[in-house]
């Protein structure tokens, strides 16, 4: 993807939660590539200083992030998040959800014995987290006449994995919510779109990817005969976030190597 085509993005202000692993870090680090500024938070102290290190270095203008480390299930997490963003930058010209929960909690039925449990933690987090976030952020955003960009998943529309009933339910929420953010908030100049991957290698995928059998099976639900990586999402992330892509609001960018082609 062409730089220049992402010009604007120099000097923009980006936060991106979950972006200390997986589609949040490709992001950061593409943003900071890119010129940002950027803001990177997660919940393993070690893993943000990491990726705030590697961001530093591939800023052209040598930017060092803002790392705030906390929990987004936890209410004074997020608010801590916000306060220290806006008291450092002044300003939110980006928002990005990728905070997402891990691969243990995919796999699910409603007559679980524990469904409920795993059904509360995965929908605090994709989804209450998500809309408190943008809560906050929204004013700041309709200020910088800012963008949105949530990352979901494919199956969103299209459920056709049985057991993964938390996991499609909240992806479906996350386009539901963004349609509507779009709808509500474009007169006031904030676009909000989705990112909706298919399989993509990162560090919550990684413990079936091990399994040679399961990434043989990953790959050829893909039309390209291949399981995308990080960086593949971070691309259609930058892309959603500049003006590339101005008169895009309340779209969901499906980005699956044509899988959902194969499901209908």
């Amino acid at each position: 993807m062409s730089s220049n085509l992402l010009a604007d993005l120099q000097h923009k202000v980006a936060l991106v939660t979950g972006s200390s692993s997986g589609i949040g870090e490709a992001s950061v680090k593409l943003f900071s590539e890119l010129g940002a500024q950027v803001v990177i938070t997660g919940r393993n102290e070690q893993k943000v200083s990491r990726v705030a290190q590697e961001c530093e270095q591939l800023s052209p203008f040598n930017y060092k992030p803002l790392t705030v480390v906390g929990d987004l299930r936890n209410d004074d997490h997020i608010e801590q998040l916000m306060k220290k963003t806006v008291e450092k930058y002044a300003k939110i010209d980006i928002l990005v959800n990728s905070a997402g929960s891990d691969i243990a909690s995919l796999e699910n039925s409603i007559l679980d014995e524990d469904f409920l449990e795993k059904f509360d933690k995965v929908w605090r987090l994709d989804v209450t987290a998500m809309i408190k976030v943008c809560r906050l952020a929204m004013p700041y955003l309709i200020e910088s006449k800012g963008v949105i960009v949530n990352i979901s998943g494919n199956k969103s529309d299209h459920p056709n994995e049985a057991h993964v009933f938390a996991h499609v339910v909240g992806k479906a929420a996350i386009d539901a919510l963004s349609r509507n953010l779009a709808l509500e908030f474009g007169e006031k100049g904030v676009r909000v779109n989705t990112v909706n991957p298919g399989w993509t290698k990162t560090s919550l995928t990684d413990p079936f990817f091990q399994n040679t059998q399961f990434l043989e099976f990953a790959k050829s639900q893909s039309v390209l005969n291949h399981v995308a990586e990080a960086r593949e999402m971070a691309t259609k992330v930058a892309f959603l976030a500049s003006n590339a892509s101005s008169f895009v609001t309340g779209h969901h960018l499906i980005a699956d190597g044509g899988s959902l082609l194969k499901s209908t």
